[in-house]
């Protein structure tokens, strides 16, 4: 046993020692503590349990909305999985985000490196260049942990992409697009750049290979469709739905504009985070460059020279050099070419700054400066280097050798003194919910039916929101869906948000604006502006304030909200109040509900809270997914559905014409609309999200190729076990 543990020692050494720097610099992830900041928060198993029911439409904040990351699936789905058994985020995290950051960074970059360099000393440089640069830490402070989990595999997706073409292998392109599902479940924007080194680097294969070897070159052609054809089958699951709504292309991600960010070649040349202090960066605050950063495209362009000769090194220097022109943005040279890019290059629209393709750089260059490495230790022992009267076994050589390879070292890991001792405070720095948040916690789970709460001006970063009970900022939806209604208010363009907001709660169809959003409750951080609210919040007439002693929050009620789904006579609309019933109905996803109206004498108005989407549908009769997608006239007739002032959903409903029309077949449908002796009706509806189907036919794809997979996988190691 002793001898078998010796034996793995020995032979891991390296990647043992990876970990173990990696885990004492981030030894306090390692522990099950709450750790949020930036763009990552905190979030209850009440919460994540709601993702369990994948679905293309979210409707647990705002007015609800297009999923338009349903490709990131280990920040969806699979937290559903450790909700569904009460798990909050400081659990789950540390397995899907944390700990993969922490241990299998530092392996996929030596394994990497190791396949190119063949030189272990060299490999663990590599993985220090790759695991410790300023971009990764800059964007792990701002919890931008979908970029660097991404990054994470992205380095394996990559090394078996090269293993497939140098072995004729299909079980490595197979592993290749198992790894680049993964990276793009994590994040497109690094699968994105990933797929073009990949591409480049199959092209970059065959022209310096394969150029008279013909049926190689088809080999690998094979091999190389294989993983498109696999990747694409896996990845329509969120492509087919997306497109299909119409937010492929444009969406809330791509649809903006550049915004700039303090990017410039000398930064991007020198592979420094323009924003980096050194402890915690300054956001959108370029900084100066510390001279000794401009050592490592030194040790990198002195690496590619070393080692000009080796095709694979070269390649590499060409994915720098790509990586630092695009990563400039629009500064120059040629910074027309990045607007061109944003604006026609299909899937460009997506870096609004340039800053992810440091992402190209940092592999690059770790390759680069881990090749300059191994040049320095083959040359140090090599006769080139001892006719300079530099004997290896002399001190002089063995110190140069150790010294550059030390302070290499030393470069980066000199990036991570500030989580070492603190200062870099932020998502490093574990917190504890405040008592005021689990008061309010208590108080929206208490309740029974289904309401939306309205924060001013955004909400405490523990606030509990479930499908059930949403929660709408008043500063998101004063951006968003009620900005027109304050283009309205020409005395109100030119104040600050939060007077804005509520200039917005005191007009005449204010109330009627909440009523017909179903909020019921307005929840008031009084550490902002605090005495703008405390004076002004409570003079809004139909707002009642709750007696409870919530430290730095008051909750404020409005009593005449109106449910998720309900019926009116008239149109509504909020300049009048108009009264509604309330109509019995299932949840059964975000995506989809059962609605039973009972007695309805004659046409009405069905209405649904959530925010107005075409794609939103009502079928009459037995539903089914499947036939959403094929069947014609499933489902009532658009004109019928449009969009409320509020920018809700209105359904127009003749029960009528919907029991004597053809949108269900009465032979087996007869329970959907029945006709009662008093002359009423009786509907059975399904209110869905036809994209929904495109979602679920896309997981049926998913399925299928994982299953041709893993059947693979296992035909191949039965036939290497029988021989």
């Amino acid at each position: 046993m002793l001898q078998r543990i010796k034996k793995i020692l020995k032979n891991n050494w390296p990647i043992l020692f990876l970990f173990f720097i990696s885990a004492i610099i981030y030894h306090d992830w390692l522990s099950f503590k709450i750790f949020i900041g930036g763009d990552y928060g905190f979030r209850y198993g009440e919460t994540v349990k709601d993702f369990m029911n994948y679905s293309i439409w979210l409707n647990n904040t705002e007015l609800g909305n297009t999923n338009i990351t349903l490709n990131m699936i280990f920040f969806s789905f699979f937290p559903g999985l450790f909700g569904f058994f009460g798990i909050d985020s400081n659990i789950f995290d540390k397995f899907l985000l944390f700990w993969p950051f922490i241990f299998v960074t530092p392996l996929a970059s030596f394994l990497l490196a190791r396949k190119i360099l063949k030189n272990n000393v060299a490999s663990i440089i590599s993985a220090l260049v790759y695991c410790f640069n300023t971009y990764f830490l800059a964007i792990n402070s701002h919890g931008h942990f979908s970029l660097a989990l991404a990054a994470t595999f992205a380095p394996l997706a990559l090394l078996f992409f090269i293993e497939a073409l140098e072995k004729e292998s299909i079980n490595y392109s197979l592993l290749t697009t198992v790894f680049l599902f993964i990276v793009g479940s994590y994040d497109f924007r690094v699968f994105y750049i990933e797929i073009f080194i990949i591409i480049g680097y199959f092209i970059f294969y065959l022209l310096n290979y394969q150029r008279f070897e013909k049926k190689s070159t088809l080999e690998r052609t094979k091999i190389f469709l294989i993983m498109v054809v696999s990747i694409m089958l896996l990845n329509v699951y969120w492509m087919l739905p997306l497109a299909k709504t119409g937010s492929l292309i444009e969406n809330a991600a791509t649809s903006r504009d550049l915004i700039p960010f303090s990017l410039n070649i000398q930064r991007t040349f020198t592979l420094f985070h323009p924003f980096w202090t050194g402890s915690a960066p300054k956001w959108f605050d370029g900084q100066d460059i510390p001279i000794y950063f401009w050592l490592i495209p030194i040790f990198a362009f002195a690496g590619l020279w070393l080692n000009r000769k080796n095709k694979k090194i070269l390649f590499f220097g060409f994915v720098a050099l790509a990586g630092i022109f695009l990563a400039k943005q629009e500064t120059g040279p040629f910074g027309d070419l990045y607007t061109w890019l944003f604006k026609k290059f299909p899937g460009f629209n997506a870096f609004r700054e340039a800053s992810k393709f440091y992402f190209a750089i940092a592999l690059s260059y770790s390759i680069l400066i881990g090749s300059f490495v191994a040049s320095l230790w083959q040359r140090v022992d090599s006769y080139k280097f001892r006719k300079f009267s530099l004997d290896p076994s002399a001190p002089l050589g063995m110190t140069m050798k150790y010294f550059l390879t030390i302070s290499i070292a030393i470069l980066f890991l000199w990036n991570t003194r500030s989580i070492i001792t603190g200062k870099m405070e932020n998502i490093f720095i574990s917190k504890k919910i405040p008592t005021p948040s689990l008061q309010i916690k208590d108080f929206v789970l208490e309740k029974n039916d289904y309401f939306k709460s309205l924060l001013i001006p955004v909400g405490p970063e523990f606030f509990i929101y479930t499908a059930k009970n949403p929660i709408a900022s008043a500063t998101l939806l004063q951006g968003n869906a009620w900005k027109r209604l304050s283009k309205n208010f020409s005395q109100a363009e030119n104040i600050k948000t939060n007077e804005k907001i509520l200039y917005t709660l005191n007009q005449t169809f204010s109330q009627n604006l909440l009523n017909d959003s179903s909020i019921r409750y307005v929840i008031i951080d009084r550490r902002m502006n605090k005495d703008l609210f405390n004076q002004e919040i409570k003079k809004v007439p139909y707002l009642e304030e709750i007696e409870l002693k919530i430290k730095d929050y008051s909750i404020f009620e409005n009593k005449s909200y109106k449910p998720h789904i309900y019926l009116t006579e008239k149109t509504e609309t909020i300049h009048r109040n108009i009264s509604f019933k309330k109509v019995a109905f299932k949840t059964i996803s975000p995506s989809q509900y059962e609605i039973f109206i009972k007695n309805l004498s004659g046409s009405t108005y069905l209405n649904f809270s959530d925010k107005f989407h075409p794609d939103w549908k009502l079928r009459a009769g037995n539903f089914n997914w499947f036939s959403a997608i094929f069947s014609n006239n499933y489902f009532l007739p658009d004109k019928n559905h449009f969009e409320s002032d509020a920018r809700l959903n209105s359904f127009f409903l003749d029960p009528e014409n919907i029991c004597e029309s053809r949108f269900f077949d009465s032979a087996r449908d007869d329970m959907t609309c029945i006709k009662n002796a008093d002359g009423t009706f009786d509907l059975n509806l399904t209110l869905y999200f036809k994209p929904q189907s495109y979602l679920y036919l896309g997981l049926v794809f998913l399925a299928m190729t994982f299953l041709i997979i893993i059947s693979y996988f296992a035909k191949s190691l039965i036939n290497k076990i029988k021989k």
